[in-house]
């Protein structure tokens, strides 16, 4: 058998290396380079370990872990002592650079949850990286086993582009399981395994339009003058306060009284209307700018928004005739929707005690305009709507 020069073998291993190399997406190869090349050890990792070479070119795990890492890779350790040390489950070797990412994932590394998260793996390295934020993101916001239920619902479908949807869905499947806390009594359709993933994210949805009116500050009332005697007939005119009472009502009559943080802001009212013990309809008023404060009435529903009885109609024309003109035009405008620091600190303090600080939901709040929240509903549907990959 003919033996290469010395110089020819040499050149190549550098060959091989540097297409090796090459093979990591763009963001990471200038530090994975600088690594490899520090140690002939080191650059063995690019083709034994891709996931670990990058955790050692990062620092992801520390200045501290990472040179005992570089120690152990240096005096020739097993890979097995190498992933320990830089908390990288074994598994995670056998990625190839391509499904590598930024972030460098720190998942839990016994045989139990190793034998059933690398089942649901996608087949396409481009898309492992994704799924490994998301699992990440899954073990880390709630649990090992809320990870694993994301993994099977993900099954072949193409990965979004940020975990952060998944994270939300994390952080109300935990809630879900603690209905008395601030934030977990709001849910109305807690999480469970039994559930798909669109009809999770559509209850973590709901879930997180209604936390609206628990982190903003309430909306101030129009200066109007209502009738004394609220009740025309058989029927009670009650007006639904900020937060508990119209979320209450918009669960007991199946409507959507939970996304009107925006209409109260800009001035309008919502009124319960009762016949002794019951609820029969919702009814919904608004007042001009510049006007005396008579109300105009916008909608009169009845439970799961059915058209409300003739009868009612007829109250709510009486009960709005009771109005009392202002002595003077009264000013109304869209209010900001402002975070109350208080309340906000106050729903999320136990989930970042047990999860970590800032975890999901910012500790700094005076930095999230108060849109924030309802914003984040965009990344709960992004995930009802993902397509199947291939």
């Amino acid at each position: 058998m003919q033996v290469l020069p010395h110089h020819v073998r040499e050149a190549e291993t550098e060959s091989r290396l540097v297409s090796q190399l090459r093979r990591y997406p763009r963001p990471l190869r200038k530090r994975v380079r600088k690594a490899a090349m520090a140690h002939a050890a080191l650059a063995d990792l690019a083709f034994t370990f891709p996931m670990a070479l990058f955790a050692i070119a990062s620092a992801a795990r520390g200045r501290e872990a990472t040179a005992r890492a570089r120690a152990l890779v240096l005096n020739g350790a097993p890979l097995r002592a190498l992933a320990h040390e830089l908390d990288l489950a074994l598994w995670l070797r056998r990625l190839p650079p391509e499904a590598l990412a930024k972030h460098v994932p720190m998942l839990p590394t016994d045989a139990g949850f190793t034998r059933q998260i690398v089942n649901y793996m996608p087949g396409e390295a481009k898309n492992i990286g994704r799924w490994l934020a998301i699992m990440d993101v899954s073990v880390h916001a709630h649990s090992r086993a809320f990870a694993l239920w994301i993994a099977k619902h993900m099954r072949g479908v193409e990965c979004p582009t940020s975990p952060d949807g998944v994270a939300l869905l994390a952080a109300f499947a935990w809630h879900s399981d603690r209905p008395t806390s601030d934030a977990g009594r709001w849910i109305s359709k807690p999480w469970r395994a039994a559930l798909s993933l669109q009809g999770a994210a559509s209850a973590a949805s709901e879930w997180i339009n209604v936390l609206q009116f628990a982190c903003h500050k309430p909306a101030a009332l129009v200066a109007a003058c209502p009738p004394r005697d609220n009740t025309v007939g058989v029927y009670h005119f009650h007006r639904l306060e900020w937060g508990d009472d119209i979320v209450a009502e918009g669960q007991r009559m199946n409507n959507c009284l939970g996304t009107y943080v925006s209409d109260l802001l800009a001035g309008n009212q919502v009124w319960s209307i009762r016949c002794g013990s019951r609820t029969i309809a919702d009814l919904e008023i608004e007042f001009q700018d510049g006007s005396f404060a008579m109300p105009r009435l916008v909608q009169l529903l009845g439970a799961s928004n059915d058209p409300a009885p003739d009868a009612v109609w007829q109250a709510a024309y009486s009960w709005l005739a009771c109005w009392t003109l202002c002595s003077a035009p009264v000013e109304v405008k869209d209010q900001p929707c402002v975070i109350d620091r208080d309340r906000w600190n106050r729903t999320w303090q136990p989930y970042w005690h047990a999860k970590g600080r800032g975890r999901v939901f910012p500790v700094d709040s005076s930095a999230l305009d108060g849109t924030w929240l309802s914003n984040r509903s965009s990344l709960l549907w992004e995930l009802t709507r993902l397509s199947r990959a291939g």
